[in-house]
């Protein structure tokens, strides 16, 4: 069984998470949601908006919700 599997996920289920434009079009490429994360500040004003990622956040604490669905609360 593949680690997915064991996990009850499946390929659909893929989410790329990123802090940069180039994450945001990876994803894109590979018709992945992306979730942008402005970690560090790594990325300029602006550019994972303007690279359409999925969803933005701002800290590594507002992922679970979003990847989880508020799922993480329970």
């Amino acid at each position: 069984m593949s680690v997915a599997g064991e996990v009850g996920m499946g390929v659909e289920d893929a989410v790329m998470v990123g802090d940069r434009r180039y994450d945001v079009e990876a994803a894109r490429t590979c018709n992945v949601p992306c979730v942008g994360v402005e970690l560090g500040h790594t990325a300029k004003s602006g550019e994972l908006e303007c690279a359409t990622a999925s969803v933005i956040v701002s800290t590594v604490d507002e992922l679970p919700d979003v990847l989880l669905g508020g799922a993480a609360k329970n």
